[in-house]
């Protein structure tokens, strides 16, 4: 377990709020801008239409999204209440399995 702090990231309480408020709002503003229509481009109100067109088309929820999301918390609640096992073998090699994805796609 990390030491107990008294210290704030983020500029305390209201800038971890505003984080953690923000960043799913730009990651669902931003996504379709991903899209192969748009071609990852926002440069003019051409591109914003493009997006516009995308949004249109998009989904917000999908149980497929979903089941993903709740197999991932259940991964979670497995590796927490089990410890070290198995399971913690991904966490505990991120970085080497970061570094064989990049070397694997160049």
């Amino acid at each position: 377990m990390n030491p107990r702090t008294n210290e704030f990231d983020f500029g305390g309480i209201l800038g971890a709020l505003g984080v953690t408020i923000t960043v799913p709002i730009f990651t669902y503003l931003l996504n379709p801008s991903c899209q192969p229509i748009v071609g990852g481009k926002l440069n003019s109100f051409e591109t914003i239409s493009e997006i516009q067109e995308v949004w249109n088309e998009t989904r917000l929820f999908s149980h497929e999204g979903f089941n993903l999301c709740f197999c991932w918390y259940i991964y979670m609640v497995i590796c927490a209440r089990f410890g070290q096992w198995p399971f913690l073998y991904v966490i505990d090699h991120y970085f080497e399995i970061i570094a064989a994805s990049l070397i694997m796609s160049i």
